[in-house]
């Protein structure tokens, strides 16, 4: 790995909002939602016909990191991204159950060459992690759970999202 101060972003503080793909699994079938025209989000339809609209979001905003760990640590890298489904209908419903949502990052599936957090993550936080898995255990894609309170939604918190894609370029949108 190089040296924070040989990358191109290695001087900078990094900061970033992440795009995730979103998957269900409704009744078993695994779905893709596309993006959707008035509703915002993304829809899909069940085999069943029924339409749903899935609406993703991230609670942190814009997040920090540094890009190396081993003088000052402001930020490890860690995001969350909330998702809702909704059943589309003549009363449109919350979905709280019978589904599976998982999350994955097209462009960013591993971590490794783009930060030295996990070489000093026991010393900074106490826990000694793998490569690639953030502070509350999750990954770069897994499945989300439920919550039910602020109000009903499926979550990943800590996911250790870095702005450099998988190709070695600065994408902070990704």
């Amino acid at each position: 790995m190089k040296a924070a101060g040989d990358r191109p972003w290695g001087r900078y503080l990094i900061c970033g909002v992440s795009t995730a793909m979103v998957l269900l699994s409704i009744a078993g079938a695994l779905w893709v939602p596309r993006a959707g025209k008035a509703s915002g989000g993304a829809t899909i339809q069940a085999a069943n016909g029924t339409p749903y609209v899935v609406l993703a979001w991230n609670d942190l905003g814009m997040h920090c990191i540094n890009p190396g760990f081993s003088h000052l640590a402001v930020l490890p890298p860690f995001n969350n991204l909330w998702v809702q489904v909704i059943r589309r209908g003549a009363e449109p419903q919350i979905v709280r159950r019978d589904i599976r949502v998982f999350y994955a990052f097209p462009d960013n599936k591993t971590t490794r060459g783009k930060s030295d957090f996990w070489k000093y993550d026991q010393q900074l936080f106490g826990v000694d992690l793998p490569e690639g898995v953030g502070l509350t255990g999750n990954g770069l894609s897994g499945e989300m759970r439920f919550v039910a309170t602020p109000y009903p939604h499926y979550e990943a918190t800590g996911i250790p999202i870095l702005p450099i894609s998988d190709n070695g370029k600065w994408n902070p949108y990704q």
